[in-house]
């Protein structure tokens, strides 16, 4: 969910804040490989009442990737997928913009509550709306 979002014209300063739900999966299902080697998956998934936050500032004049995590445990370098998720972006979109993104972590680490794949997915929701791109939910499904 985007919350308090302020100018989403880039060549001003714009900043927008997102939650990453927490989620358990119900239900899955393992329906086949794929010629790549992973797996089609049908899930039925639940959020439940934890959410990491994110908050992603657009800096007009800089350039380059900045991931800020208040959990000192966690990379935020490439390794991170909040991290791979925006540079996805930014490579598919063609934009060449500073970035700033701070992860307020609050779902545990390797709890099995998806918590990497939630904040991976809420950075490419924001970084939609704060870079104004207009992608559907489809295409913003096959950045990562």
């Amino acid at each position: 969910m985007i919350r308090r979002p302020s100018e989403t014209n880039v060549e001003t300063v714009a900043t927008v804040q997102v939650c990453a739900p927490a989620k358990v999966n119900l239900v899955l299902r393992v329906l086949g490989r794929r010629p790549d080697g992973y797996h089609e998956v049908w899930s039925l998934l639940q959020t439940v009442g934890l959410e990491d936050e994110l908050t992603v500032r657009v800096r007009p004049g800089s350039s380059g990737l900045q991931v800020q995590c208040d959990d000192a445990d966690l990379p935020t370098d490439g390794r991170n997928l909040v991290h791979r998720a925006a540079a996805l972006v930014l490579e598919r979109a063609g934009k060449s913009v500073g970035l700033e993104i701070r992860l307020r972590k609050r779902i545990p680490v390797s709890a099995g509550l998806g918590g990497g794949s939630s904040d991976a997915a809420a950075t490419i929701a924001a970084l939609n709306h704060v870079l104004g791109l207009g992608w559907s939910a489809g295409v913003m499904a096959q950045v990562g």
